[in-house]
């Protein structure tokens, strides 16, 4: 082949190149779009972080705001995978067993998700292993924390027993699925689906009364935390005769005294 020809053919080659497309170009804007609002994100963090919760404007009358939304909206799609899960893994519903792992990742990612949104309301971030590290018998929060770590190491195993055999199989071509794999070496899946089964028995109970149904308790405490104040029991007959027509206790009592 000559060199005029070679020239030839390169154009020719070029000319039947795709040019960019708006599908193409819509999908750069997409990204830069992305790439913008987690900059911006990450501003309001580090802003967020730096001064405190002065920075949102909450108070004692509104402590919660859409953090505590996006947390509530996380915590329950976390659920909703799960109990999707527990259909296949433990009452064999082998018909949806291609959505098994996808469910189950998805458990995991929103339950992570959900803490982080926690994380960013609490006042003082650097104090959230506190709850912990220190436990009151009495305390639904204390309880509920213990309830996640518990809850977050069952999805991260039933995933891996779920994704194992897939992990051995990689494990020649992918050094990440050989570390993975945690050295197993089987393609036997029985024992796999046996453990899911006990996992997913565990966790069905776990997710329903403490992870799940302890959120709902917070929120019945902080609704009927002035049921557990002074200022709620009245004592004076003038105060107690306000409390009982407008059902509320005004900041300055009608009677002057402190109750």
């Amino acid at each position: 082949m000559s060199a005029l020809t070679r020239e030839e053919a390169a154009l020719r080659l070029a000319d039947q190149r795709p040019s960019p497309g708006p599908g193409r170009l819509l999908r750069a804007g997409w990204y830069l779009l992305l790439i913008a609002l987690v900059a911006a994100g990450g501003v309001a963090i580090a802003h967020r972080t730096a001064h405190g919760l002065a920075a949102t404007n909450l108070t004692s009358i509104t402590p919660w705001g859409a953090w505590i939304a996006f947390y509530i909206y996380f915590v329950g799609l976390s659920a909703g995978a799960f109990l999707l899960s527990s259909l296949i893994y433990v009452f064999g519903m082998a018909r949806f067993e291609r959505l098994g792992r996808m469910a189950l990742l998805t458990a995991l990612v929103a339950m992570i998700v959900a803490l982080t949104f926690v994380l960013l309301d609490l006042g003082r971030m650097e104090r959230a292993l506190s709850a912990l590290v220190y436990f009151n018998w009495l305390s639904p929060l204390a309880w509920e924390m213990r309830f996640y770590v518990i809850y977050i190491l069952l999805l991260a195993a039933e995933l891996w027993f779920a994704m194992r055999a897939d992990l051995v199989r990689r494990a020649e071509r992918s050094r990440l699925a050989r570390w993975l794999s945690f050295g197993s070496r089987s393609l036997d899946t029985g024992r796999d689906h046996r453990m899911l089964r006990i996992l997913g028995t565990i966790g069905v109970p776990i997710a329903i009364f403490g992870v799940h149904g302890g959120t709902g308790t917070i929120f019945a405490i902080v609704k009927a935390r002035g049921c557990g104040s002074r200022r709620s029991r009245p004592s004076c007959s003038s105060c107690r005769r306000w409390y009982r027509a407008r059902r509320s206790w005004p900041c300055s009592t009608s009677c002057g005294r402190r109750h």
